[in-house]
């Protein structure tokens, strides 16, 4: 489950999904990562990514992950800097991101069984592929 960690005007959202497990999903089921919605239920409405370029970013509609946490479980992770002024910082960032977070958790709840339908591939498709020498 990803949260949001606070420290001083710095907040790092730290997703419960490894950086390549998403990466994986990403190449193999990109439409893993996206949450559906509207009227038809058919409607893109938020979406996670891996980007090579920039540090990530969040918005109302996705987030982007370019890092991963700097520890052995290499967690992808998003480092924001909040430089205004706020009388209660962990309201604002509920505000600001909250929303985001929840929908976040959402995609992550999917990986699992994800990875497990790709890796079931793999191992498919590798006895089907011969390298003869």
């Amino acid at each position: 489950m990803a949260e949001i960690k606070i420290m001083g005007d710095a907040c790092v959202l730290v997703s419960g999904v490894k950086l390549e497990e998403f990466e994986k999903v990403q190449k193999y089921r990109p439409e893993g990562l996206i949450l559906y919605g509207g009227e038809d239920g058919k409607e893109p409405v938020f979406g996670v990514c891996v980007t090579k370029r920039g540090a990530g970013n969040i918005s109302s509609v996705g987030v982007e992950f370019a890092r991963c946490t700097n520890d052995d479980d290499k967690f992808a992770c998003l480092t924001m800097v909040v430089n205004a002024p706020v009388a209660d910082f962990k309201q604002e960032i509920m505000d600001r991101f909250g929303p985001a977070l929840l929908k976040l958790n959402e995609v992550e709840e999917k990986i699992p069984e994800i990875l497990e339908e790709i890796e079931g591939e793999q191992e498919t498709l590798g006895e089907l592929i011969t390298v003869v020498s």
